[in-house]
């Protein structure tokens, strides 16, 4: 998955898009792991039928719930219950806080400068917190959210909640690795599961124990054909007026006079 993470993001990311270059290896590992926990709810519904095309699509609308609660789209707090919870049990919503941690803090940003002292009224402040920031231009006409990273995440986790200023990578990365393992440790207990409800085989018969089963048989069909056949013959002379033993008048008479 590391091999993978640094085959997707290394061109885009940075040789293209020229992203922070100082968190290139955390960035690595964070999305390393949210493959690896991908990858272990794929197998999760991989086993939850045996149609291999309905437990694609049960992976597909998993991965669109996880992008939809991730924070990005739509606020935690708009969330209501029980939907929420889809918003803590798919790791998009983790790594991305992280990605956007590691990609803004510790850096700058013109078009803004800084301001130590405090109820300024052409600065902008996150709280009581200094230094607050001041745009180069007016900001009726386009405003800016900060100086440094950090103002810069603040501002930004107005409108998406899951982004802060506040270092969060390492429980990040601990809660994608425990959501990988829950979804491994299902995927293996329900493929145990389904793998012992086949049917118990049977030691398979030698040929002696096959000959003494077909001799068997054979015998109990003889003594089932005796027992019809006598009774049929009985029926047949009672019905043609003969006695018991299942023979006719005429045969009667000749068999007294031999």
């Amino acid at each position: 998955m590391l091999f993978l993470s640094i085959c997707g993001i290394s061109i885009s990311g940075y040789a293209i898009a020229a992203w922070n270059a100082a968190s290139y290896g955390y960035v690595m590992i964070i999305f390393a792991l949210i493959l690896w926990a991908f990858e272990c709810l794929a197998q999760l519904c991989s086993v939850i039928s045996e149609n291999p095309l309905l437990g694609m699509l049960v992976f597909m609308c998993f991965w669109f719930i996880a992008f939809l609660f991730s924070g990005v789209m739509v606020a935690e707090e708009s969330v209501i219950w029980p939907f929420r919870v889809f918003t803590s049990v798919f790791p998009l919503k983790w790594g991305l806080r992280s990605f956007a941690y590691l990609e803004y803090s510790g850096t700058t940003y013109a078009g803004a400068k800084l301001c130590e002292t405090a109820a300024d009224p052409t600065c902008f402040y996150h709280g009581e917190t200094l230094p607050g920031w001041a745009c180069d231009w007016s900001p009726s006409v386009r405003p800016c959210l900060g100086h440094t990273g950090e103002q810069v995440l603040d501002s930004m986790g107005i409108t998406f909640s899951t982004m802060s200023s506040e270092d969060s990578v390492l429980f990040d990365a601990l809660i994608i690795l425990c959501l990988g393992a829950a979804f491994k440790l299902l995927y293996i207990g329900l493929f145990v599961y389904k793998s012992r409800k086949s049917t118990k085989l049977r030691k398979p018969e030698s040929k002696i124990q096959k000959l003494a089963s077909f001799g068997s048989d054979a015998t109990d069909s003889s003594k089932t054909g005796v027992i019809f056949g006598n009774s049929t013959a009985s029926n047949t002379g009672r019905s043609n007026g003969g006695d018991d033993t299942g023979h006719s008048p005429g045969a009667s008479i000749l068999l007294s006079c031999v």
